[in-house]
C-alpha cells in the first residue's frame, strides 16, 4: 500500500525486486570533527556537499521505493550521480564505506531503469573496492556487508551458471 504522502496512482510504477538491499544509513557528521574557524577550507566546505548530496539522493531514493514512482527515482539517480561525480573531482576524503553505499543504491537503480551495463559498472566497482576492504582486513567494520556482497553475487554473476565438477 503506497503511503499517504506518495501522489496518486501513475503507470510509472517501480518494478519490486524486495531481495535486494538497499543501503538506507545517511552519511552522519560528528560534531567533534567538524573544525571551529571562522572560515571553513574549501576541502570542508566540499566534503560536506557531497554528503548533503548522498543524503538528499538518499532520501528521494528511498522515497521512490515507497511510493513506486519512477520519476522520483530518476531524481534519485541524477542526485547519486551527481554526489559520484563531486566525490570524484573534489578528492574528498570520504570513507569507503560511503563508495560503497553510492555504487550500491546507483547500481541498484540502474538495474530498475533497465540499464544493465551501467548497473554490472557500478557492481564491478564495488567488488573491487570490497576485495580490497577483505585484504586490508577492514571488511569486518562494515555492517552491513552481507547486503552489499549479496547485491555484488546477484548483480555480477546472477547470469552464469555454475556447474559442477564432472565425476
Amino acid at each position: 500500500a503506497a503511503s499517504p504522502l506518495c501522489a496518486p496512482e501513475t503507470s510509472d510504477r517501480i518494478e519490486d525486486e524486495p531481495h535486494h538491499f538497499v543501503f538506507r544509513d545517511p552519511i552522519e557528521i560528528p560534531f567533534d570533527v567538524v573544525p571551529r574557524m571562522a572560515e571553513p577550507t574549501d576541502k570542508l566546505v566540499n566534503k560536506f556537499v557531497v554528503v548533503i548530496m548522498y543524503n538528499l539522493a538518499l532520501s528521494v531514493h528511498l522515497s521512490a521505493l515507497q511510493c513506486q514512482d519512477i520519476p522520483s527515482l530518476l531524481r534519485a539517480q541524477k542526485l547519486y550521480e551527481l554526489a559520484f561525480q563531486m566525490h570524484l573531482e573534489e578528492s574528498c576524503d570520504v570513507t569507503l564505506l560511503y563508495s560503497l553505499a553510492l555504487m550500491n543504491n546507483l547500481g541498484l537503480i540502474y538495474h530498475i531503469l533497465g540499464e544493465e551495463q551501467r548497473s554490472k559498472t557500478c557492481f564491478k566497482n564495488m567488488l573491487a573496492t570490497m576485495m580490497y576492504l577483505l585484504e586490508s582486513d577492514e571488511a569486518k567494520t562494515i555492517k552491513q556487508w552481507e547486503g552489499l556482497m549479496n547485491n555484488v553475487m546477484d548483480r555480477m554473476f546472477k547470469d552464469h551458471e555454475v556447474a559442477a565438477p564432472a565425476a
